[in-house]
C-alpha cells in the first residue's frame, strides 16, 4: 500500500495594523503639493499611489486623553487632561485640536514611487505629485470628501508658524515621497450623549467618512475581549456597535447581534450579550476612543523633457513589441477599491485528481493507486501548487467579499504533473510568485511585508495519531531587484507583545523571537473550513464538544518555525462508495487535510547573516526606529523558501518525509520547478528548490493602510 503527502497552499493578505516610521527629513527640504485639480501642462497622470494615517484619542477613566503617533522624530504622545480644559469642555474637538498643534503632532506619510515614476525619472521626467482625498479607502464618493476638511490650510496662530506646515507640504526623494500635514478634527455637532442618551460625558462623534468612535471591549468576567466600532462603511463586512445597542451606564450590550472584537492575527465576532464596554470604567469615560481618518491618494504626473531633434535621417523606428496579455494597474491597486478591513483573499494549492493513483515505486513517482481505502503505505509528497480565489467578480490575490468562487487559475511548483507529464499551463501558473505572476494585473505579485498567506496540506496514509505534525521550516534569502546578489540573510523586526512594542527582535530560534508566538483558530471564518469537515473530525477524535475544536486558538510555532498538529488537521477520506469489509472511520482518517499560514512581520529589517544588530547600536549612540543605517539591505525581495517535513510520533529529529531534496524523489525536479524565472520588469532570478514567495524589502502592508486602536 501506498501513502502519499499532497501540499496545498492558500495565500490570504491579512492587513497588520501596526505604524511604520517614516525617516527623519529636514523641514527646509519640503515644498507646498498641488491639491485635488492639475495645474495646466504638467505632463500626463502615469501613475497612482495611497496613503493612510489615523489619529485616535482614548479617554481614560483618571481624567485624561492619550493619543501617540510616530513622528519624524520617534514615537510621540500627547497627555491632555480633563482639567485643562476652560469651563470643563474637555471633549471639544477645538480644545483637542489645539493642544495636538501645541505638541507639534503633525501627520506624516512615507510613499515609496511606483515603478512607472521611478522610470519615468529615469528618463529626465518631471514628476508632479497631486495630492487628494483617496474616497475609496473609506468607502465614500460624497463632494464634501476633499483636502480640505481633512487638513489644515488656515493661516497658523503666530506661536505654531515657525515649525509647523501650514498647508500640506512634500519633499521628493529618489525612491519616495514624505508628505506632512497638519489635521482637522472633523466632528458632528451630535455628542455622544445625544445618542446615547444616559452616557454623562459629551463625546464628540466624528462626521461620516472622517472617522468614528472605538471602545474597549470586555467579557462579563472581566476578561479582555479587544476593540469595538461605531458604525460605518469603512468597516464593510466587519460586526459594528449600533449606539441604540448600548444598553446601559455599565456598558453592557443587548444580546442578539454579533461584535467583531479583532481582525489580527485572526478575525473574531462574538455575542453581544457576552461583551461589555470596559470593565468599570465607562461610567467615567473610560475604554472609549475618537479615532480620525486621513487617506490619501498621490496622483502622478509626468512631463517629458524636449525632445531635440537630430539634423541626420534617424534610423527606422523598430514596431513596437506587444505587450503581453493582462491589465496593467498602478501600484496600490485603487481600482480594486483595497481595505484594510476588505475580506481576505485565498490562494490554494490544487491536490491532483483522485480515482485510481498508483505509484511507480522504482522511480519513487505516484502514478496512479486508490488510496482512499488503504491506512498503511510507503510515503511520499507531490503535486505542489498554488491557486487563486476571489470574493468578487474581479480575479486578484488581495481583494476579497462575499463567496469564494474560486477563479480556475492554479499555481503549481511547474508546468509538469507529478508523472513529469505537461499540465498545458502558462509558466506564468508556477512557483515563486514574484511581480508578474498575477493572474489579471500583470505588474503584481510580490507581497509587502505584514501580508499573510494561508495554506492547506494534505496527507494520504498513516498521519492520523496525536504526535503526527508537519513541520515547515523558513529560510531566507535577499535578492536586488535586478535579480543579481542572492544571499541567505538574517532578519530582525518591531512587534508588540508582552505588553510593549519591542524592537529590531532578531528572528532566529532563541531570545525574545520565542516570546513572540503565531496562533490561528481551525474554524477562523475567512479558512472557509468545511462544517462536516470538523464534525466529522471531531466525532472520529471523540470529541463532543464540537466548538472547543474548531475554535481553539493554538499555537502553530513563530517565525522561524512553523508546527502543525492535531488542532489544524481535519479527517477527509471516502466514507462511502467503498469496498467490501473498508471500515468507513478507517477510511475518512487515511485522508489528512492541514491547515497552517505564515507571514513576514511588517516592520521588517534585513542584514548580511551574523550581523551583530546590539552591537552596531551600542557602539553608534542607538538605532534608528526605521532603519536608516547603511547596513539595512534595501531595494530587494526577500525569498521565503519552505522546507516542508512529515513528522511521525514526534520523532522531530528524523522527519519521514520531505517534499525536496531526497535524491530519488525531489518533487520540485518531477514537477518541472524552473531554476530561472523572469519577473514583468525582464529581470532574470536564479531560482532554489523550495522557494515559495517573494516580500519586497521597500513595501510594508501598513503604505496600503494604517489601522490601530488601544485600550
Amino acid at each position: 500500500m501506498v501513502k502519499k503527502l499532497a501540499l496545498f497552499f492558500l495565500f490570504i493578505l491579512a492587513i497588520l495594523y501596526i505604524s511604520y516610521p517614516p525617516k527623519p527629513v529636514i523641514a527646509s527640504s519640503f515644498n507646498e503639493i498641488t491639491i485635488g485639480v492639475p495645474p495646466i501642462d504638467i505632463g500626463e497622470i502615469i501613475a497612482s499611489k495611497g496613503g493612510f494615517n489615523m489619529i485616535e484619542f482614548w479617554h481614560y477613566s483618571g481624567g485624561y486623553w492619550k493619543a501617540t503617533a510616530v513622528t519624524e522624530n520617534g514615537i510621540k504622545e500627547i497627555i491632555i487632561r480633563d482639567n485643562e480644559a476652560e469651563d470643563g469642555v474637555w471633549a471639544d474637538s477645538n480644545f483637542l485640536l489645539e493642544k495636538i498643534y501645541q505638541s507639534g503632532f503633525i501627520l506624516e506619510y512615507k510613499i515609496w514611487h511606483p515603478q512607472e515614476v521611478l522610470n519615468a525619472m529615469a528618463t529626465g521626467a518631471k514628476i508632479t505629485p497631486v495630492m487628494s482625498i483617496d474616497t475609496g479607502t473609506i468607502y465614500y464618493d460624497d463632494d464634501y470628501m476633499v483636502p480640505f476638511e481633512f487638513f489644515n490650510f488656515d493661516p497658523l496662530p503666530i506661536e505654531f508658524a515657525s515649525n509647523l506646515p501650514e498647508t500640506p507640504e512634500y519633499a521628493s526623494f529618489d525612491s519616495y515621497i514624505q508628505i506632512r500635514a497638519l489635521p482637522k478634527l472633523k466632528c458632528q455637532e451630535l455628542s455622544f450623549k445625544e445618542a446615547v442618551p444616559f452616557y454623562p460625558h459629551k463625546i464628540p462623534l466624528v462626521s461620516p467618512g472622517f472617522g468614528s468612535l472605538s471602545y474597549a471591549m470586555y467579557h462579563h468576567d472581566g476578561s479582555y475581549a479587544g476593540v469595538g466600532y461605531s458604525p460605518d462603511p469603512f468597516y464593510k463586512d466587519m460586526y459594528t456597535i449600533p449606539y441604540i445597542k448600548i444598553q446601559d451606564i455599565q456598558g453592557r450590550l443587548a444580546p442578539g447581534f454579533p461584535v467583531t472584537t479583532a481582525t489580527n492575527p485572526e478575525r473574531k465576532d462574538e455575542e453581544s450579550g457576552e461583551l461589555r464596554i470596559g470593565y468599570g470604567t465607562f461610567a467615567n469615560a473610560g475604554a472609549v476612543s475618537i479615532r480620525f481618518w486621513y487617506p490619501i491618494r498621490i496622483d502622478y504626473y509626468a512631463k517629458k523633457p524636449p525632445t531635440i531633434t537630430p539634423s541626420v535621417s534617424p534610423t527606422p523606428t523598430p514596431s513596437p513589441i506587444p505587450e503581453p496579455e493582462g491589465e496593467s494597474i498602478t501600484e496600490d491597486l485603487q481600482e480594486e477599491n483595497i481595505s484594510s478591513h476588505e475580506t481576505l483573499s485565498n490562494c490554494v494549492i490544487k491536490a491532483d485528481e483522485r480515482g485510481n493513483e498508483q505509484f511507480d515505486v522504482s522511480l519513487g513517482i505516484p502514478v496512479r493507486e486508490n488510496l482512499y481505502v488503504n491506512v498503511v503505505a510507503k510515503e511520499y509528497l507531490y503535486n505542489y501548487g498554488f491557486t487563486e480565489h476571489t470574493y468578487t467578480g474581479s480575479e486578484t490575490i488581495r481583494v476579497s467579499k462575499t463567496t469564494s468562487a474560486h477563479t480556475g487559475n492554479y499555481y503549481y511548483v511547474g508546468t509538469k504533473d507529478e508523472n513529469r507529464k505537461n499540465r498545458g499551463i502558462s509558466s506564468l501558473f508556477t512557483l515563486p510568485l514574484l511581480e508578474g505572476s498575477h493572474a489579471k494585473y500583470k505588474n503584481r505579485g510580490a507581497l509587502k511585508t505584514g501580508y499573510t498567506f494561508r495554506f492547506n496540506l494534505e496527507t494520504i496514509g498513516g498521519y492520523f495519531g496525536d504526535d503526527d505534525h508537519i513541520q515547515i521550516t523558513p529560510t531566507f534569502y535577499y535578492v536586488k531587484k535586478d535579480g543579481t546578489g542572492r544571499q541567505e540573510v538574517d532578519l530582525h523586526y518591531h512587534a508588540e507583545f508582552n505588553g510593549k512594542v519591542n524592537y529590531y527582535v532578531a528572528l532566529v530560534p532563541e531570545g525574545r523571537n520565542r516570546d513572540n508566538p503565531l496562533f490561528m483558530e481551525l474554524g477562523n471564518r475567512f479558512r472557509n473550513v468545511p462544517e462536516k469537515e470538523i464534525k466529522d473530525t471531531a466525532r472520529l477524535l471523540g470529541i463532543d464538544n464540537i466548538d472547543s475544536f474548531k475554535y481553539k486558538k493554538d499555537n502553530i510555532g513563530w517565525f522561524d518555525k512553523i508546527t502543525l498538529s492535531k488542532y489544524q488537521r481535519t479527517f477527509i477520506g471516502a466514507q462511502e462508495g467503498l469496498p467490501h469489509g473498508v471500515d468507513a472511520d478507517a477510511s475518512a482518517m487515511s485522508v489528512q487535510k492541514w491547515y497552517g499560514e505564515y507571514r513576514l512581520p511588517n516592520d521588517l529589517f534585513v542584514t548580511t547573516p551574523g550581523f551583530n544588530v546590539p552591537e552596531y547600536g551600542r557602539t553608534h549612540n542607538g538605532l534608528s526606529l526605521g532603519g536608516k543605517e547603511d547596513f539595512w539591505l534595501k531595494n530587494g525581495y526577500i525569498i521565503v523558501n519552505f522546507r516542508i517535513e512529515a513528522i511521525k510520533n514526534n520523532n522531530f529529529d528524523a522527519p519521514s518525509l520531505s517534499y525536496w531534496g531526497a535524491p530519488r524523489c525531489n518533487m520540485f525536479t518531477i514537477e518541472g520547478f524552473q531554476k530561472e524565472k523572469t519577473d514583468y520588469y525582464e529581470k532574470e532570478f536564479i531560482l532554489m528548490d523550495g522557494d515559495i514567495v517573494f516580500y519586497d524589502t521597500d513595501e510594508r502592508s501598513t503604505d496600503d493602510y494604517e489601522m490601530g486602536g488601544t485600550h
